[in-house]
């Protein structure tokens, strides 16, 4: 959740009419700190802007950080960006022969642009960056991941008339410098909306410097 004195701007303030952008970033161990800028010439009745805050990310997991302007902070639980840690994980195996493996290219990039924008890579949970090769074999591995997203791919599998299954699930771990532990419930993303700007971590706190 944004503070109070953060929401008012967002709710007060159009996005075309103040300059948000990340100033500085840091790392150190799991937690991870952001300095950004929020700037208006002020519009109308609202006073001008000229606020700078510390965001400090507990529990830090990954990110990806531009210094282009954003049109808003938004946090959610729910994200699809997030399945990699909080939904089980398995792996998707096919067995048959895909008549149209064009076709079946371009729906399963268009699931993932749906779900991850440009957040994620679209190879990042497929087992080879050329498909074709893979879906010629007629049998293998397709893709390990979250059980959401393998759950699509193999709707999409089914369509085409080839058998799958989904094997080896397994809750997310993770690393905690001395053995892998369940991994979090509680994580967000944090974005900077319009800016491909994210961080994933446990917590979030603003102070406004």
């Amino acid at each position: 959740m944004l503070p109070e004195e953060l929401s008012k701007i967002f709710e007060q303030y159009d996005y075309e009419d103040f300059n948000l952008g990340i100033t500085n970033v840091a790392l150190d161990s799991d937690i991870f700190t952001a300095k950004f800028e929020i700037q208006s010439a002020g519009v109308g009745d609202l006073d001008p802007l000229d606020t700078k805050w510390i965001l400090t990310a507990t529990g830090y997991r990954e990110s990806r950080i531009t210094f282009d302007y954003a049109a808003n902070i938004l946090i959610s639980s729910e994200h699809p960006i997030l399945w990699k840690y909080i939904d089980t994980q398995c792996e998707l195996y096919f067995n048959g022969q895909c008549p149209d493996i064009g076709k079946f290219f371009a729906d399963i990039y268009d699931i993932h642009y749906e779900l991850f924008e440009s957040y994620t890579p679209f190879e990042s949970y497929l087992n080879a960056r050329h498909l074709y090769p893979l879906m010629e074999a007629n049998n293998g591995l397709l893709a390990r991941g979250p059980k959401k997203l393998l759950t699509r791919y193999a709707e999409r599998l089914k369509d085409c008339g080839v058998d799958f299954s989904i094997i080896g699930e397994r809750g997310a771990t993770y690393w905690d410098g001395k053995s892998f532990i369940p991994e979090s419930k509680d994580l967000k993303a944090l974005f900077f909306s319009e800016t491909g700007t994210y961080i994933v971590a446990t917590g979030f706190q603003f102070q406004m410097q």
